[in-house]
């Protein structure tokens, strides 16, 4: 499978981005990574695209790489978000290993 669309769709929502980001007096735009590893690999995409607008819990426009999909919150809130989606997960995970054992 080629990432050649994920990309021409990354950078098409980065440019709707930066048409918003100068609408909303917005600080440019910026990339989200939920783990911090995957940013060191070169073919690796963001999680999610945002505008920043000076306050981590601003409403902003985010786009979600992974859905597609452009979400009206704060950058702060996916964040937060992402991390309980994870540690829920790892407690289900652990929890299983625990039955298992």
């Amino acid at each position: 499978m080629t990432r050649f669309p994920q990309l021409k769709r990354l950078e098409r929502a980065e440019t709707h981005l930066q048409g918003v980001s100068a609408l909303a007096n917005g600080h440019g735009v910026e990339a989200l990574w939920f783990d911090e590893a995957r940013r060191s690999d070169p073919r690796a995409v963001p999680d999610a695209l945002y505008v920043n607008m000076g306050d981590s819990y601003a409403p902003t426009i985010v786009y979600d790489v992974a859905s597609g999909e452009y979400l009206f919150t704060s950058w702060g809130d996916v964040v937060e978000a992402a991390d309980a989606a994870r540690e829920a997960e790892a407690a289900s995970a652990a929890e299983a290993e625990t039955v298992e054992g």
